[in-house]
């Protein structure tokens, strides 16, 4: 029976966006490595008004963390988001974008100080972003980081722990803590 879209998550269809079947060989929560979800960095506070002020944000800050030109970063995030809306609901959104000069994922969590408008699939705003950037052919890394996100941040007690983390420390315990 193939699942129609009505009876699917958020989360679920928000996956069929990353256009990597493969991806759903990586959601096996068995491996170890699949546990726990690691960031390069934590923005606990990030101020911003709009989508398009967060994806600048956000191409500011990854840039020299990625070793990428700024604006080729945010011209890549934005024509991601034209593709189909990286916002998968439930106030969460996972911009991604693949690039030839990485090699490794590159991940930025970010706590909005005020949720914003984002054409999320459930119309709601969102104030939690994880942010993938990656290697141009998805490897196992990328595929794994991305699947930890997406199913961190579909677990309600976990958004919840996260809007209510105290600060940057309380934020990255959440997110490296291993889940069955």
């Amino acid at each position: 029976m193939v699942d129609s879209p009505s009876h699917r998550s958020s989360a679920d269809l928000a996956l069929d966006h990353v256009g990597n079947v493969s991806l759903q060989c990586a959601l096996d929560s068995s491996h170890p490595a699949n546990r726990s979800c690691m960031v390069d960095l934590v923005l606990p506070r990030l101020r911003v008004s709009s989508k398009n002020a967060l994806l600048e944000e956000l191409a500011r800050i990854a840039a020299p963390l990625a070793r990428l030109d700024r604006v080729k970063l945010l011209a890549a995030l934005q024509n991601r988001e034209r593709m189909g809306c990286t916002g998968i609901g439930q106030g969460v959104a996972l911009p991604h974008a693949r690039f030839p000069a990485i090699g490794k994922p590159v991940t930025i969590f970010a706590r909005l100080a005020s949720p914003i408008e984002f054409e999320a699939v459930d119309g709601r705003r969102v104030d939690l972003v994880y942010l993938l950037l990656g290697p141009e052919m998805a490897s196992d890394e990328h595929l794994k980081t991305l699947a930890c996100a997406a199913r961190l941040l579909r677990e309600p007690t976990a958004r919840q722990a996260l809007r209510h983390a105290a600060d940057e420390t309380a934020i990255r315990a959440i997110l490296s803590t291993e889940r069955p």
